[in-house]
């Protein structure tokens, strides 16, 4: 089901608590977790070595790759390699279906950043 600029990705139930499931938004694979009652959806492929995340260790909002590379979830960074980042989707959960946004979020600027 499409809602618009958003994607219908599955239920709830298919990914539990502290798991996560590739899903394809349009022509893009995209990890999608849930931590808690938080959800994250990032591209699911690594930046170093290209694996899918999904299949990497999942610690909070945080997912490291087999590779030994670890993103931050919430933020989208790769903290062991300033100034990398990972697309971010939006992610919704509307009666009980889970919604991945069709564009990935656009990065905020870090206070560094934004004072050049």
């Amino acid at each position: 089901m499409s809602q618009g600029s958003f994607i219908e990705v599955g239920t709830i139930d298919q990914i539990p608590r502290g798991s996560g499931r590739t899903c394809h938004v349009d022509d893009v694979s995209v990890a999608v977790f849930r931590v808690g009652e938080h959800w994250f959806a990032v591209d699911d492929a690594c930046l170093r070595c290209g694996d899918s995340l999904v299949r990497g260790m999942l610690d909070g909002s945080h997912v490291t790759c087999a590779c030994g590379w670890r993103y931050d979830l919430a933020e989208g960074c790769v903290p062991q390699v300033p100034g990398l980042w990972i697309d971010r989707y939006t992610v919704k959960v509307v009666d009980a279906r889970v919604c991945v946004a069709r564009r990935a979020r656009p990065r905020a600027l870090t206070s560094r950043e934004s004072s050049r």
